[in-house]
């Protein structure tokens, strides 16, 4: 029997099955004499905190679940795994428009910047995708969101474990929850708990786990803001004011302390609000930095965010999703019609039954409490047929198509078409 291992994401067996690799142990505070490590993964801030932790292991075991299924389509790892690849990230890509997005934009933000899947898709090669300077300070309006307590619950939603949240900084040990009696495992029972609590508001309210003891050390007695980082972070990078924002968004500008419009004044903030930006220092309102003057802002109807948020973020999605070529509804680049409906049909709260033996679910959207709880029994898998390689063209799959690429720009360079006008085709 040929065992394949190539197309596979690199795991290490835990205790309750497969979870991250372990990473260098001087980037958490391990327990190496218990054997619990630091988890290695893409993005180095995986151990930052243990929820965090769950949800990097989640993609990684739905990366090797789907390319179990799809490997019997190709003829080779490397096709696998990079068809796998693709797949996971266009699945990823659903998730954030169609369901992160809708769960805190407002209806009307999201039809404006034509966010979800129903809007045709037609890539813009002048659209620039980069990230935006404010976009690194508005998006961390979900700092607001963050809770107190870091949980741990059991695949039926009761709570099973919790701690404050600023004690499990770097602090691999939740992840490392055995299983006992049919209770949850760390990784398991985190994703559980993600799912059931009902996050905070989107205000000025960020909480004190992460104002006065963010990374606290308690031998130097010494700790970060995180408000005051996220402050710091936007003037560092000269971004301008809060107001300057609001007129590049095409709202009203901001010249006096009241909230009256006829006056100039902050018409999105309640009096409260107001009354905290001035006390904060603020000689004048046109001197309100993005973050605190956006994150107080009052939510639009249907929506978390106030409208300075809503801009940024949403014009931020846009650019990300039509100045893309490779997203996942460009046809020419990502997939046809009927992998389209394929990834469409799947979600996260599909991953989350699959991978964390969940018993039941918020469906369709798990970031909406309000959706109707559903058992993972009856929540279809993902369709895979069409992912296969008759579907792909055979040879032409993406897996042989990249690794060609060297060959192919060689052929590029010796032709008289633009690198733009190739990648049109």
């Amino acid at each position: 029997m040929i065992f394949r291992f190539i197309a596979f994401m690199k795991v290490t067996q835990g205790a309750d099955g497969p979870r991250l690799p372990d990473g260098d142990d001087r980037r958490c505070r391990s327990d190496q004499a218990n054997g619990k490590h630091c988890s290695l993964a893409g993005d180095a801030r995986v151990n930052v905190i243990p929820s965090l932790t769950s949800y990097h292991n989640l993609f990684v075991l739905e990366h090797n679940r789907l390319a179990t299924r799809l490997s019997r389509f190709f003829a080779d790892d490397e096709e696998a795994f990079q068809q796998t690849r693709k797949l996971l990230i266009g699945i990823m890509q659903k998730i954030v428009y169609d369901e992160f997005l809708p769960s805190f934009l407002s209806p009307k933000a999201m039809k404006k910047y034509k966010l979800d899947s129903s809007n045709k898709y037609k890539y813009d090669s002048k659209l620039d995708p980069t990230i935006a300077n404010a976009f690194g300070i508005a998006f961390r309006m979900g700092h607001s969101w963050i809770p107190t307590f870091m949980s741990v619950y059991t695949n039926n939603f009761d709570p099973f474990r919790k701690q404050f949240l600023n004690e499990t900084f770097l602090d691999p040990n939740m992840t490392y929850i055995e299983s006992v009696n049919g209770g949850p495992s760390g990784m398991q029972g985190l994703s559980y708990a993600l799912s059931a609590l009902e996050s905070s508001t989107t205000d000025r309210i960020i909480e004190d786990v992460v104002r006065n003891s963010l990374f606290v050390n308690t031998i130097k007695d010494i700790s970060f803001d995180l408000a005051s980082l996220n402050i710091q972070r936007g003037r560092d990078h000269g971004l301008p004011s809060y107001n300057e924002f609001r007129k590049v968004c095409g709202l009203s500008d901001v010249r006096s302390w009241g909230t009256s419009a006829g006056h100039r004044g902050l018409v999105d903030h309640t009096q409260e609000a107001i009354t905290k930006l001035k006390d904060a220092g603020y000689s004048s309102p046109k001197d309100i930095d993005l973050y605190p003057g956006a994150l107080s802002e009052k939510p639009v109807s249907g929506g978390t965010l106030g409208p300075t948020m809503e801009c940024i973020i949403g014009d931020q999605f846009r650019r990300l999703k039509f100045g893309d070529r490779f997203f996942y509804q460009n046809e020419k680049t990502g997939f046809n019609k009927a992998q389209q409906a394929a990834i469409q049909k799947y979600s996260l709260a599909s991953l989350l039954c699959k991978n964390y033996n969940f018993k039941k679910v918020n469906f369709p959207n798990v970031f909406k409490l309000a959706d109707p709880i559903k058992s993972c029994q009856t929540i279809d898998d993902i369709d895979l047929k069409p992912f296969g390689s008759s579907s792909n063209g055979g040879s032409t799959s993406w897996g042989y198509k990249l690794r060609n690429l060297f060959q192919r720009n060689e052929i590029i360079e010796k032709s008289s078409e633009t690198l733009e006008e190739y990648h049109q085709k």
